[in-house]
């Protein structure tokens, strides 16, 4: 699934005088590039999508628990192509960051334009989302089952061991409905929401654990069970 939006029409991680980590890839900075990052300050109509490949997650990466948004950022020229793609965000996929940069390779926008109405090079960022919980239609989280959940908490935690599972993106989603209903039951009493976070975290553990016995169900029924 793509999502159809140019974050923030301008990529704003730009290079910086600090030193990047040993293991960073760096992409250079072309002239193109750097006239593309300077007309940031000329825009008076901001690039917009026309049309281009809508990807799916891929059967066999979704079976390996394979998922993430992929950022990608590049320059949009006049002619309204996207040239100088690279990941700004990686899915920590190969081949689902592959797929998000042919999309964006084939996609065409209009232009930037300036104050005359002259088309202008910009940097963009546009995400993907190859996720199994969304679809274009909005029903994948109604559709979104147990047994595909495991497969993607499992897989998302063995490529960032180091992160809570609070900051998966199905976690912010859920814990954000949840919390929203929880504030509408407090009437008031905020005092009953001390504690929401941790409560809600446990719940996404055993919810884990619940749907490792029970593949079949919908994810949504063991977590808010």
């Amino acid at each position: 699934m793509i999502t159809m939006l140019l974050v923030a029409v301008l990529a704003t991680a730009q290079p910086t005088g600090e030193a990047p980590p040993e293991d960073a890839t760096v992409p250079a900075v072309s002239p193109a590039w750097s006239e593309a990052i300077a007309n940031r300050a000329k825009i008076k109509v901001a690039p917009a999508y026309i049309d281009g490949p809508r990807p799916e997650l891929p059967e066999a990466e979704k079976a390996l628990g394979h998922h993430g948004t992929v950022r990608v950022e590049g320059i949009i020229g006049v002619d309204g192509k996207m040239t100088e793609v690279r990941i700004k965000q990686t899915s920590n996929s190969p081949v689902l960051d592959k797929i998000a940069l042919d999309a964006a390779i084939a996609s065409t926008f209009t232009p930037a334009k300036d104050v005359q109405g002259q088309p202008l090079p910009v940097v963009v960022a546009m995400p993907f989302d190859l996720v199994a919980y969304k679809s274009e239609q909005g029903m994948g989280i109604v559709q979104y089952t147990c047994e595909q959940f495991v497969r993607d908490m499992d897989w998302w935690k063995s490529v960032n061991p180091e992160k809570p599972f609070s900051e998966h993106e199905l976690h912010k989603l859920e814990s954000g409905m949840e919390f929203a209903a929880a504030i509408s039951r407090a009437n008031g009493d905020y005092a009953r929401l001390k504690g929401f976070s941790s409560d809600f975290d446990q719940r996404w553990l055993a919810a884990i654990d619940y749907c490792r016995k029970k593949p079949k169900i919908l994810q949504r029924d063991a977590i808010f069970r």
